[in-house]
């Protein structure tokens, strides 16, 4: 997880492998990321393999962002993210 705080931006890359062994050092550095007013930036290309837990993680940081009145956007999704997403029938760009 890489969390980068730009001019205009905050920019949150995930990792290539999501799974559980790392999920509370993203967690942490998700919770960093949201104090600051500045666009989020998503970037979930880089994924190969990702987990339950981190679909929870990053359903709950989505929900978080809305109910703070974050501006953010996605930008973009990996396929494999994707069709994780699908299993659960979770489209990221509603």
């Amino acid at each position: 997880m890489k969390v980068e705080e730009l001019k205009t931006k905050i920019k949150v890359t995930f990792p290539d492998e999501c799974e559980i062994f790392v999920v509370e050092k993203a967690k942490e550095k998700l919770l960093k990321s949201l104090d600051n007013e500045k666009l989020i930036e998503i970037d979930l290309t880089k994924i190969k393999s990702i987990d339950t837990t981190f679909v929870q993680l990053i359903l709950s940081y989505l929900k978080t962002l809305k109910n703070e009145e974050k501006k953010y956007n996605i930008k973009g999704i990996s396929e494999k993210a994707i069709q994780v997403f699908e299993l659960y029938g979770i489209n990221l760009n509603d």
